[in-house]
């Protein structure tokens, strides 16, 4: 709010809230999001998709090679305020939490309206269909294209605060609703381009939201896109009815690995379990590599920190160039955890090295999921952990399809 403008205006020089309530006035219209009362209803965003992707204010994505390019819609929360305000616009009672403001009449149209919300909120009876709480963080949903150069930054359609019981069946229906309401306004798929994918962390109630909807159907055969993907062996071809896959952010997987390697339980790779300690001893023979710092990498307390975590992967990868160790231990010890290093890398170094081709990016995707299948299989979650082996597999299924769609584009 007009906190982080105030911050914004000191540190970078940006407009002050009260020059951009001036401009908004006199000069220019800045479009306002809407948020959701309740459940996010089709009204609220149908208003906020003409609000903010109206050509004048959001031009639209140029179109590469007569087509215009796809879109990923991005789910996640963000930080908020636990209390009620009033909504002029709306004449509504907001920041309470989707799951339960429907249970209270929230429309001002007296004072017994508000009292009635403090009465429930303060109501410990624990009757579900009375029960009324402030959200504790608010769900929000962007709009980013995948190939645009210019307004590239995400553009927010949703904010809904949660109290985060949310149910995945329920998460799933106003998903829908959204998807559909983009896809029938005029400035949504029409102007903007297709939703190509949805995405969001590795919370197990949107992951499981987000399969529900993008396992509906099946990319046939003898279609253009099936024809060249059926080829490739083992490829989820599971998409939504109007073809949108899922998937999740990278930095989450690379946060996942470090996680992994820090574990105290280890990885196994085939009969070798390797563990925190194998880790730092080795890595501690690097030239660049005191154990100190070796033990830093591994500090199981920092696992949001995702240099740090492709700083490890990347250390690891230099194991290859020592010399082999004299003991047989060590030797055995040392060629598993360059497997895994090697293993990881094919994930993680299309990410982050600039100088390979896309063709090189692939096959080592390509690598790297025959590899996750193999060891899935063999160790199940001793190796991989459930949520890390789902996350692995979407993104890569993901890839491929994009670099399907623009092929035939």
């Amino acid at each position: 709010g007009t906190k982080i403008a105030l911050c914004l205006s000191k540190s970078h020089g940006l407009a002050s809230d009260t020059t951009l309530r001036h401009h908004k006035k006199e000069h220019f219209m800045i479009p306002c999001l809407l948020a959701a009362v309740s459940t996010p209803s089709s009204e609220e965003n149908n208003h906020n998709i003409s609000t903010f992707l109206d050509p004048d204010i959001h031009p639209p994505p140029l179109p590469i090679r007569g087509r215009t390019p796809g879109n990923v819609l991005m789910f996640d929360g963000i930080a908020l305020e636990t209390r009620c305000h009033y909504c002029s616009q709306q004449n509504q009672i907001m920041g309470l939490c989707w799951e339960h403001a429907e249970n209270v009449k929230t429309e001002v149209t007296d004072y017994q309206v508000i009292e009635d919300v403090r009465r429930r909120l303060l109501n410990t009876s624990g009757e579900n269909n009375k029960k009324v709480c402030l959200g504790k963080e608010a769900t929000v949903i962007a709009l980013a294209p995948y190939s645009c150069l210019n307004h590239y930054q995400p553009v927010p359609l949703v904010v809904s605060a949660t109290d985060k019981t949310e149910k995945w069946a329920q998460l799933k229906l106003w998903m829908e609703t959204f998807l559909h309401n983009y896809k029938t306004h005029s400035f949504g798929e029409a102007l903007n381009g297709p939703i190509w994918s949805l995405a969001s962390d590795g919370d197990s109630t949107y992951c499981r939201a987000k399969h529900e909807i993008c396992s509906q159907s099946v990319i046939q055969n003898d279609s253009e896109m099936g024809k060249i993907l059926s080829k490739l062996s083992g490829l989820n071809l599971f998409t939504s009815v109007n073809g949108i896959t899922w998937t999740c952010d990278p930095k989450h997987i690379f946060k996942h690995f470090s996680t992994l390697l820090r574990s105290k339980n280890g990885v196994m790779v085939c009969d070798t379990n390797i563990t925190p300690v194998d880790i730092i001893l080795h890595l501690s023979q690097l030239p660049d590599m005191t154990l100190q710092k070796a033990i830093t990498l591994l500090d199981p307390a920092d696992k949001q920190n995702v240099p740090k975590a492709v700083s490890l992967i990347q250390h690891l990868l230099k194991l290859e160039s020592l010399p082999i160790p004299s003991n047989p231990a060590d030797i055995k010890k040392r060629k598993a955890i360059n497997f895994f290093a090697h293993f990881l890398g094919c994930f993680t170094l299309p990410f982050i090295d600039v100088n390979m081709s896309l063709e090189e990016q692939l096959k080592s995707l390509c690598k790297f999921a025959h590899l996750a299948v193999a060891l899935h299989r063999k160790h199940g979650v001793c190796s991989l952990t459930g949520a890390l082996y789902i996350g692995l597999t979407i993104n890569y299924q993901e890839y491929y399809h994009y670099y399907c769609t623009f092929t035939i584009n």
